[in-house]
């Protein structure tokens, strides 16, 4: 289903691209900067966002998105560690009486 909405989007876009007024505006130095210039504002806003709240967390002694993913790696790290442990303690070598032979 979502390869049939890509397919659609792009078949939409290809007919867009085609139209003589969308042609037209895209020729249009003044409109491209004025895009260009707009995607660049957007970075920059998002960048200051991003910035002021990663201020506001730590003023706030939250964790960062950042902090909190690696304490989930560790956290994974440790349940698989604890996993191998537990196999080990369970094997039939490691049990009392279970070298005989």
């Amino acid at each position: 289903m979502l390869e049939e909405l890509k397919k659609a989007a792009i078949e939409q876009a290809m007919k867009l691209m085609s139209h003589p007024t969308v042609g037209k505006l895209l020729s249009d130095q003044r409109l491209l900067s004025a895009i260009s210039k707009g995607f660049e504002i957007h970075g920059q806003i998002k960048k200051a966002v991003e910035e002021k709240l990663r201020e506001l967390a730590r003023q706030m002694q939250l964790a960062s998105q950042q902090e909190l993913e690696q304490l989930n790696q560790n956290v994974e790290n440790l349940r698989e560690k604890i996993a191998e442990l537990e196999k080990k303690l369970r094997s039939p070598s490691r049990r009392p009486g279970g070298n005989k032979g």
